[in-house]
């Protein structure tokens, strides 16, 4: 009698720590996608902040009509750091899409 409670008892603490196995990897899963969202969510904002900028640059160098808009310097920085993060944000979609796709 006591034997097999205690092997039902076990097996009880076995399908528990399954459980708990496959919740804390499921819970790291969604963390990171989550982390990955808000890293894109963050530079998507710095992307715009950026397109702040060059509206700004452009109307500022509106008034002299001698400077060429595109090849100011502060407005060719602002495009490659732009370029720069659309590729970040690429990868980090396409890490997402990877951790999405092996998930389910």
């Amino acid at each position: 009698m006591w034997n097999k409670i205690k092997r039902d008892f076990e097996r009880g603490v076995d399908r528990l720590q399954w459980f708990a196995a496959i919740v804390t990897e499921r819970l790291t899963i969604e963390l990171s996608f989550v982390k990955m969202l808000a890293k894109i969510e963050a530079l998507e904002k710095e992307k715009e902040e950026l397109y702040k900028s060059i509206g700004k640059n452009a109307y500022d160098l509106s008034f002299n009509r001698t400077t060429d808009l595109y090849n100011h310097h502060k407005v060719q920085q602002a495009i490659r750091e732009i370029s720069s993060i659309e590729h970040n944000i690429e990868e980090l979609k396409k890490e997402a899409g990877e951790i999405i796709s092996t998930e389910g």
